[in-house]
């Protein structure tokens, strides 16, 4: 009779399941030490319902996670623009997040205000800055429509600016109609080519008058349910101007009369971020954090699992770190706490790790 060792069977049952245990891939020189915030991005297909156990496990480590929800851009950024010289600011009501504070960025100079006046149902909200003494440039706004089906138009935005970086961007398009979704009369439908962050941007007519607001662009899910066909290119939807000043008419907003000389438009534009961000907060390092999976057998448990981490601004990997093999004898969240030891041994090297 042959006598096996504890060890010698553990070693044995390793070697017919593979490497059944975490492991992490750190790119060389990066400091991982460096980085606190983390975006997570929507997924489209969690059929085990794995990203919000990864998003609870992010913030246990320590991260301050952002958790980014279908549309949304890093760190909730769009476009807005001046409308009176006392510092009213309009934007969308989307990109503030709930919030009640908003940071603004005029000509490179940062700016606190609070949200003053707000409507979901147009998607407007106006800002008002807190800059006694201050002056600013307001961007006319059309008194009527305008402009009709054809009419070319540019939209100017701060699109992606984690990847393109801080100057404005313009968009050049024509309106494609006079109403939008289901004819929507209170919207203008755009073909410009529109970026994440550029929500709130002022479309412009040939005279430098926004005749309305960039608040959305088509939805793809909805199309390729309706019609079984992708997106369509360049659709976005905008506020009309003659919807912007009903909402501010309802909130006792008085607009100034139009300079004979219109002023260039990058003096009234604004880059707007939900809540108040310092400088400091907004030059630091940030990751974004992607999860697959693959689940299969009774029940579809995940068997195999891996996080990759990228440097937001760079877009390069800095970590990658996963369980490549299924262990039987471990439950999903075994599998998750193994990855996250890692993860915090890995950026929380001075803090106790609350995955062991």
């Amino acid at each position: 009779m042959i006598k096996t060792s504890t060890s010698t069977l553990c070693l044995a049952l390793m070697t017919v399941m593979g490497c059944a245990y975490p492991h992490a891939e750190v790119n060389p020189g990066a400091r991982l030490e460096v980085y606190r915030k983390v975006y997570v991005p929507p997924v489209s297909h969690d059929p085990r319902g794995v990203r919000p156990r990864v998003l609870a496990r992010l913030k246990q480590a320590g991260f301050d996670v952002v958790d980014l929800q279908p549309g949304d851009s890093t760190g909730a950024q769009g476009t807005g623009f001046v409308i009176t010289s006392d510092g009213r600011v309009l934007t969308c009501a989307h990109l503030l997040r709930g919030q009640t504070n908003a940071t603004v960025w005029i000509e490179g100079k940062r700016y606190v205000g609070r949200v003053a006046a707000l409507d979901a149902s147009r998607d407007l909200a106006v800002i008002v800055l807190d800059a006694a003494g201050t002056v600013f440039v307001p961007l006319p706004l059309a008194a009527g429509l305008g402009v009709d089906p054809g009419h070319d138009v540019t939209s100017l935005g701060f699109a992606l600016t984690d990847a393109l970086g801080a100057p404005a961007r313009v968009a050049k398009g024509s309106i494609a109609a006079t109403v939008g979704v289901d004819d929507n009369p209170n919207q203008l439908q755009v073909s410009a080519e529109l970026q994440p962050g550029t929500s709130g941007s002022p479309v412009l007519d040939a005279q430098g008058q926004a005749v309305g607001m960039i608040t959305s662009t088509l939805n793809a899910l909805a199309i390729m349910i309706r019609t079984s066909s992708q997106q369509p290119p360049n659709v976005s939807f905008a506020a009309t101007s003659a919807s912007v000043r009903e909402f501010l008419s309802g909130v006792k907003i008085t607009l100034p009369v139009s300079a004979d000389q219109p002023t260039p438009p990058e003096k009234s534009l604004a880059l707007v971020r939900a809540g108040i961000v310092t400088e400091q907060e907004l030059n630091q390092p940030a990751l974004v954090c992607l999860c697959r999976y693959v689940s299969s057998g009774i029940g579809h448990r995940f068997g195999r699992i891996e996080l990759q981490f990228f440097d937001l601004k760079k877009g390069e990997g800095v970590m990658r770190v996963g369980q490549y093999e299924d262990n039987l004898l471990s439950t999903e969240d075994d599998k998750l706490d193994g990855v996250f030891a890692h993860v915090s041994a890995k950026f929380f090297p001075d803090k106790p790790n609350p995955f062991k």
